[in-house]
């Protein structure tokens, strides 16, 4: 039992302890620790005995504080989706109506981003100038940045009953837009934005559709 040698204030100095637990910490009193087991195989719980630490005691959040990095010790990140996911892009100056059918999926590998995405028109769909298509994970702000867009994957384009070949470019860090490749003397030449008549007039049936990698921000 601890007690206190001289009639000054306890200090860690003068006071003693026993191999007795009356006064060790429980789950109704405060208390002293109980003494060491030296087993390494457990830590104090808050039940106030020595136990081991399962995976049933431990509560992990979805935060990156103590994640390992170059300068320090920590958790591993938490895995990225092993499958392709679904993403529900906004659609600017491309409407998908009656009809029309979008398909729009990505893949998460660290910090690249691999999506594809396709759009078929129906009876109520329609293209207008310029559409733009909202980005499955936010870039990394490279992209769009002194005006400078980015050209990320290759687009196979059936419009007006042509076939045609294009790209997706990201235009920020948010969005993407569908280009068709021009024609220009003796080379290709020059990328056009999307319009109801570019590359081709637009009508039922007709779709676009390919793929692009970025890097995330």
């Amino acid at each position: 039992m601890p007690r206190v040698q001289s009639s000054s204030a306890a200090s860690d100095r003068n006071l003693q302890t026993s191999d007795i637990t009356t006064n060790n910490v429980s789950t109704s009193k405060h208390g002293f620790q109980p003494k060491a087991t030296n087993a390494r195989t457990g830590a104090m719980l808050d039940s106030g005995v020595y136990g081991a630490i399962t995976e049933a005691r431990i509560t992990l959040a979805d935060n990156t504080t103590d994640d390992v990095s170059t300068s320090a010790h920590g958790f591993a990140p938490k895995l990225w989706a092993s499958a392709w996911q679904s993403w529900s892009p906004t659609l600017a100056n491309l409407t998908i109506g009656a009809g029309g059918t979008q398909i729009a999926q990505y893949i998460q590998i660290g910090k690249t981003v691999i999506f594809r995405y396709s759009f078929l028109l129906g009876s109520g769909s329609s293209v207008g100038t310029a559409p733009t298509i909202t980005l499955p994970v936010t870039a990394n702000t490279y992209y769009g940045t002194l005006n400078q867009d980015f050209p990320v994957g290759h687009i196979i384009i059936n419009s007006g009953g042509n076939g045609y070949v294009g790209l997706f470019e990201i235009i920020d860090t948010t969005h993407f837009r569908p280009l068709a490749i021009g024609a220009a003397g003796t080379y290709l030449g020059g990328i056009v934005s999307f319009t109801a008549s570019v590359p081709g007039t637009w009508t039922t049936g007709n779709d676009f559709s390919g793929y692009g990698v970025y890097e995330a921000a």
